[in-house]
């Protein structure tokens, strides 16, 4: 036996996190409603939602459909003098069937029954206790399992709602949607787990700090501990200091965030709380979600056989932690899973054909991360050229999906390749020692993506977080390279780099045309000035943000204000021309055509 009252930080200072209760009619969207909550709920790392919905087929019927997946083992201890390390190996595969047998024959060989051993703060106090007291028992983990297990038949309300994990990366208000890839295991494709009693998982984020929302079937209850996003930099500071200190010497070039991100590391937080650390818990019952949100550390076990299904998503929300997460992935050369640069670019697209109106939160936030993104990747070639100079060659990079070769991040923008190392690498590596020799392959519709974002700058909300983050990057040991360029003077936003002679060539429109057009509207946006043409068979409306010229037509007349004086148009009722010097390109539009 042990005294229980050592372990009376349980109850006494892990606070729970908030429980929220979504109406039927809040339901109806869920990523709306998550961002609803999300600025008090990720105060606290994380909370519970419990929705009006009920599931009328039994999850058990889903979960029996299943064939053997494979399982983790780990032992019910944590190394203290290893930094409290948590060892996982490769298990036998099970049957749903097999795992519940085992789960079941454990728990009643350690406490004489296989269900209802007890309250969870009883099984909290219990599992600690095994834990930092190295017991010689192990515990298996399902997980991995990649069938959904929400029933889709329609009279299912819970299955057939958006509130099924298997719909949430295709919902509206998710950047996961223009993910073109094949599905990834718990990002666009939900994940199960099976649990048993004291089966843990260690504390870790998400990958690339995305959100993760966990829905339990059925089983017994699962606790979670959570550490908000604001504080993860102050956790990875203890651990560091406290917990891996001198006994678990870090590998050279590795942080203690890398080690964390193995997601062996399982310290009790009463650890975490005594130097600063706020930690908040969830006990999380059959029917009810868990949200856990960017950044924020988590950790946490089951009190018995369980049923849980998993999936990632990404909001805008997320956006300014998924572009600190790229930057972190590229100091540490760890691959990345979420295509940011792409993701943030094609919603930038969806905004832009609402541009005009006032900007939402929501727009705004979107906003905010294109716009950091494009300045960011034209402050970084203008100080390559302004230290390389005529070494520097700028050409258009292909359609095809290209990767970091040192970090995996989608360059969806830019990379560089120079002699020395041929294969691609992201602007965002330490290049103050790159050769003088080298290729930067730009997107081939640069300027039009540089015009957008200049545009939306002119958002006094945008324009205060695009220059917050440029003199972030002066800070940062990752850019400290570019000062000596930007003392050099010279540089303002968006400013001519170096002539790009392919944009006078004849091309082929791009896979990634930043055009869009249906039976009544063509939207061009000209790489000359993000111009904007609208046509709708007896009006014509045109608005260069070069010069702010416009040309209204209407059958008979044409009127065209122009300060630029870079562009002609030519309009008789079926047919536009525009002809833009600048770039040489050609628009036909015939109502519902445009040849490029």
């Amino acid at each position: 036996m042990y005294d229980a009252n050592q372990y009376s930080w349980i109850w006494r200072e892990v606070k729970h996190c908030p429980v929220y209760h979504p109406t039927q009619q809040q339901c109806e969207d869920p990523l709306l409603y998550l961002h609803s909550i999300a600025e008090e709920a990720s105060q606290y790392g994380i909370c519970k939602i419990v929705p009006p919905l009920q599931v009328f087929i039994p999850s058990t019927k889903m979960l029996m459909q299943h064939t053997k997946f494979e399982t983790f083992v780990h032992p019910l201890r944590a190394d203290m003098n290893n930094g409290a390390t948590i060892t996982y190996s490769k298990g036998r595969k099970l049957s749903p069937r097999e795992f519940l047998a085992f789960a079941n024959k454990a728990s009643t060989d350690w406490y004489g029954f296989s269900q209802g051993i007890g309250a969870p703060m009883h099984l909290e106090s219990e599992f600690w206790h095994e834990l930092l007291h190295r017991q010689d028992k192990e515990v298996l983990i399902g997980v991995n399992m990649d069938s959904p297990s929400f029933s889709t038949s329609s009279p299912d309300p819970f299955g057939s709602s958006n509130w099924n994990l298997k719909k949430f990366p295709k919902l509206p208000n998710s950047l996961l949607r223009h993910m073109d890839a094949d599905a990834i295991q718990g990002v666009t494709k939900p994940m199960l787990h099976l649990g048993m009693l004291f089966g843990m998982f260690a504390w870790h984020v998400e990958e690339n700090y995305l959100f993760s929302i966990s829905y339990h079937h059925m089983g017994e209850p699962k606790v979670w501990y959570a550490v908000p996003g604001s504080k993860a930099e102050l956790l990875e500071e203890v651990v560091e200091k406290h917990i891996f200190n001198c006994q678990f010497p870090l590998a050279r070039g590795k942080n203690v965030a890398d080690v964390l991100a193995k997601g062996s590391c399982m310290c009790p937080p009463n650890m975490l709380m005594d130097h600063g650390v706020p930690v908040f818990r969830a006990c999380q019952m059959p029917g009810e979600f868990v949200l856990t949100f960017p950044k924020a550390y988590h950790a946490g076990f089951s009190t018995g056989f369980n049923f849980c299904e998993t999936i990632n998503f990404a909001t805008t929300d997320w956006l300014s932690f998924g572009a600190r997460g790229c930057l972190n992935y590229a100091q540490i050369e760890t691959s990345h899973i979420i295509p940011y640069e792409e993701l943030v670019c094609k919603e930038s697209m969806v905004l832009w054909n609402d541009f005009g109106r006032e900007l939402s939160n929501v727009q705004r936030e979107s906003a905010i991360a294109f716009s950091i993104l494009v300045r960011t990747h034209h402050l970084i070639r203008w100080c390559l050229w302004r230290l390389k100079g005529e070494s520097v060659t700028i050409v258009p990079k292909s359609g095809d999906i290209i990767n970091c070769s040192k970090c995996h991040r989608n360059c969806y923008i830019a990379y560089m390749t120079c002699k020395e190392s041929p294969s691609p690498t992201c602007m965002f590596h330490d290049v103050k020692e790159v050769e003088d020799d080298f290729k930067i392959f730009v997107h081939e519709d640069i300027l039009a993506i540089e015009a957008k974002a200049k545009l939306l700058e002119e958002n006094n909300k945008v324009k205060e977080k695009v220059m917050d983050h440029i003199c972030w990057m002066g800070k940062s040991d990752l850019f400290r390279w570019m000062l000596t360029a930007v003392l050099k003077g010279g540089y303002h936003p968006y400013c001519h780099i170096k002539e790009y002679s392919w944009l006078h060539q004849e091309r082929k429109p791009s896979r990634s045309s930043w055009v869009a057009s249906n039976n009544c509207q063509i939207k061009k946006e000209s790489s000359s000035g993000c111009g904007r043409v609208l046509s709708n068979n007896s009006q014509i409306k045109k608005e260069s943000s070069s010069g702010r010229g416009r040309v209204l037509s209407n059958n008979s007349q044409i009127k065209k204000e122009s300060s630029s004086g870079l562009g002609r148009v030519l309009s008789n009722n079926s047919q536009i021309k525009k002809e833009i010097t600048l770039r040489s390109g050609r628009i036909v539009g015939n109502n519902c055509q445009i040849k490029k």
